[in-house]
């Protein structure tokens, strides 16, 4: 919820903490069982608590440091998610790994978690364009390869171009946040000026 972001910042981290705990729990039953034995619920809990991971890491980018620490115990998970993609890359529904994955190519703040975090991701992910699933899907002449296969394509792109994939749109969604913060600035020195010119009268 956004407007709750300012009031959950001091919070952050031990909630980071806390979804990292349930990330390495629910991760270990998920590394001793095949994906057929797990129940649904189990894979549903992994998942959600990925996703609320990847939002946190996305909404306080300045904690980012803090976030690979608590991160930490869940690393073992994240690396076997990260190594298992390439037999999983045609699901139907693109593994939160590979979202989160996305995630922190979007920001350069978040660079250090290919590195400090799962230094196995990135040989993880560019194995999957070559891997036995999607070549078989190719095979077989399937238009799409599963959503991972662009996700994968999008990261080293990213990586290669300092998150910036259009350098145009970027340069004009830069310039009108400028444009705005002038304007709310001039607005502001306007108000304060007619409350200047109020305290005059009433004097």
């Amino acid at each position: 919820i956004p407007q709750m972001a300012l009031k959950l910042q001091s919070h952050a981290v031990f909630l980071m903490e806390v979804i990292a705990s349930i990330i390495e729990r629910v991760g270990a039953a998920t590394r001793s069982l095949h994906r057929h034995e797990q129940a649904q619920v189990t894979r549903q809990t992994l998942r959600s608590a990925l996703l609320r991971a990847r939002e946190l890491l996305e909404r306080y980018l300045e904690l980012a440091p803090e976030f690979v620490a608590a991160l930490k115990p869940a690393a073992g998970t994240l690396e076997f998610l990260f190594g298992r993609l390439a037999s999983t890359s045609g699901a139907v529904q693109t593994s939160a790994v590979a979202l989160m994955a996305q995630s922190w190519a979007s920001e350069p703040a978040l660079f250090c978690c290919f590195e400090d975090l799962c230094p196995q991701a990135l040989p993880s992910l560019f194995r999957i364009p070559g891997s036995p699933a999607v070549r078989a899907m190719i095979a077989s002449g399937e238009r799409r390869v599963g959503g991972v296969v662009p996700i994968v394509a999008e990261v080293a792109l990213r990586l290669c171009k300092g998150s910036i994939l259009d350098a145009k749109a970027d340069k004009k969604a830069r310039r009108q946040y400028r444009d705005v913060k002038r304007e709310m600035r001039r607005k502001k020195k306007l108000e304060g000026g007619e409350d200047s010119d109020e305290e005059d009268e009433d004097d």
